[in-house]
């Protein structure tokens, strides 16, 4: 009884694969997980009867990493239990490797840009397979798509306002991968410039001046002082009218600091570049000459 009850779990059972239509050549394989399992058994092939496997293997997780290569490929899954019984296999999953989606550049997600900027300008490389190369892009802009056969998409003399672009490629076969992620350009007039400290500048550690250049609109600059260059240690943040802040005092270091400009915190509307300044102590230094005769009779296991 027991025995049957399990084997009917085993065969209720549902495969997830994210997605279905996969494109990229390290896929993920998972499957629902089972109470009763000791560890599951997987199979991999290019035919949906598995008379030739690609892959066979035991594991306890319910999950699996695989590089895969261009192709339609099929798996299915079984569990065993601590008594090391099998249950049935479960219905098989197809999978279809594309390729894969193109690595774009710059690499930040959300990039602002003032007034007057010449272009907007996105590079990409595309993987692809050597017997199946990339034939063209598509490069979607705010919803839009158009083609091309470069690896770069530019938009000159962008106006004012919000660009998203993303792009895909398109092998000689017609597979299409995925989309690359998303790049959002903000185009802002609300833009202003940093001025003290300037960038990669070396400041004594007391009394530190930072100041930028006034909005023309009536806006709330909110100042952001960072002690990572991934601006993840956020060590100031002051929501300001004025176009200056006074740190008292700060560890020697290196430091990253960024000013945004909107009517409130939520409602960012420009951020300047990140620019990054050394606190140094120089009273702390002690100043060591090196001595006007050379060392001699070095000493080595003196007994």
């Amino acid at each position: 009884m027991g025995a049957k009850f399990f084997i009917s779990i085993l065969y209720s059972w549902c495969l997830y694969i994210i997605p279905s239509i996969l494109l990229a050549s390290e896929v993920t394989l998972n499957w629902e997980k089972m109470d009763k399992a000791r560890y599951y058994q997987l199979q991999v092939s290019k035919s949906k009867y598995f008379g030739r496997l690609f892959l066979f293997v035991s594991l306890e997780e319910n999950f699996l990493n695989l590089p895969l290569d261009y192709g339609v490929f099929y798996y299915r899954v079984r569990a065993v239990d601590f008594y090391g019984r099998e249950g049935r296999w479960s219905p098989y999953e197809t999978i279809d490797v594309g390729p894969g989606r193109p690595d774009v550049v710059p690499t930040k997600s959300e990039i602002y840009l003032p007034v007057g900027t010449d272009n907007i300008k996105i590079e990409w490389q595309g993987k692809f397979n050597i017997g199946d190369p990339i034939k063209y892009y598509v490069v979607e802009v705010n919803g839009k798509e158009s083609e091309t056969k470069d690896k770069w998409y530019e938009i000159k003399k962008p106006a004012v306002g919000k660009y998203k672009l993303r792009v895909k490629s398109v092998a000689a076969s017609q597979k299409t991968s995925d989309f690359s992620r998303l790049l959002t350009f903000i185009v802002s007039d609300y833009n202003i410039e940093l001025k003290k400290p300037t960038d990669k500048e070396a400041i004594d550690p007391e009394n530190i001046k930072m100041s930028w250049t006034k909005n023309q609109r009536d806006t709330l600059y909110i100042l952001s002082v960072y002690r990572d260059a991934f601006m993840r240690h956020k060590i100031r943040h002051k929501v300001l009218k004025t176009t200056s802040y006074t740190i008292d005092k700060l560890p020697p270091g290196k430091y990253y600091w960024q000013v945004a400009v909107g009517g409130s915190e939520y409602n960012i509307q420009y951020k300047s570049p990140i620019q990054m300044f050394d606190v140094v102590d120089y009273g702390s230094e002690v100043d060591i000459q090196p001595s006007e005769k050379s060392i001699s009779n070095l000493i080595v296991n003196p007994k």
